[in-house]
């Protein structure tokens, strides 16, 4: 049995929206639109709501219970127990950007309108 495995290329074919979507948020060339365009990925959104339904009910009703607000329950009890999964999410969000270095050049020296990049 043969497993499936994605080209290069095709990991590729997201690049063009993504800078069009950052081209018309006004971010081409910032560090600002390089390091807000990493932060986030569907697998590390699954990863983090996965973590979070395994944090007990119970937890949370007996923090409400004496007294905590929605939002002191989120930072005194959430936050501290999703730190060993918010690291594993940095350690594979680091590799996984270690070895890009299209979308930097594209973002750094920007496209054409046939698709060569080129430096401004």
């Amino acid at each position: 049995m043969q497993h499936f495995r994605t080209p290069h290329s095709l990991r590729h074919a997201e690049l063009l929206p993504l800078y069009v979507m950052v081209a018309r948020a006004n971010l081409i060339n910032t560090y600002a639109g390089l390091i807000i365009i990493g932060l986030s990925s569907a697998s590390g959104i699954f990863m983090m709501r996965q973590f979070m339904m395994t944090i007990p009910d119970e937890l949370l009703d007996a923090a409400r219970i004496d007294g905590a607000g929605e939002f002191r329950i989120f930072n005194e009890i959430v936050i501290p127990l999703l730190k060993p999964a918010l690291a594993t999410q940095s350690l594979f969000t680091f590799t996984r950007h270690w070895g890009a270095y299209v979308w930097p050049l594209i973002w750094i020296y920007g496209l054409d309108t046939s698709g060569q990049i080129y430096p401004f």
